[in-house]
């Protein structure tokens, strides 16, 4: 049985044109390095160079992630965000716009004016 997750979503923030071009980086990178190890399965490969590549694109993977929630870290103590801990952050790429997408749960828990479930609006 797949459980839908119900979220409000908060626009608060906009980051500037450097910050987005930052965290797009590597988001992109991010991206590419999990499409590489895709490509693992491949039959022309040998199995040493299997283990070789996977070994450097897990540590690059790490490093990228660290570097991705640094990011993260640094704009939030920057704009002053709220704690992720009940919902996520997201980036529109595009506007630079940062939002809030706050699971329906918490938002029903906290009784928060985001929430439009019938019982609160």
């Amino acid at each position: 049985m797949e459980v839908t997750r119900t979220v409000t979503r908060t626009s608060t923030r906009f980051v500037t044109p450097s910050e987005r071009n930052e965290i797009l980086r590597l988001h992109e990178r991010r991206t590419a390095l999990n499409e590489l190890l895709l490509v693992l399965v491949s039959p022309y490969l040998s199995t040493n160079e299997r283990d070789t590549l996977e070994v450097e694109i897990h540590e690059d993977l790490i490093r990228t992630n660290a570097l991705f929630e640094a990011w993260w870290q640094d704009v939030g103590e920057r704009y002053h965000l709220e704690s992720a801990e009940h919902g996520r952050w997201s980036i529109d790429f595009e506007s630079r716009e940062l939002s809030f997408e706050r699971a329906l749960e918490e938002c029903c828990r906290s009784r928060s004016p985001e929430c439009q479930t019938p019982s609160h609006a």
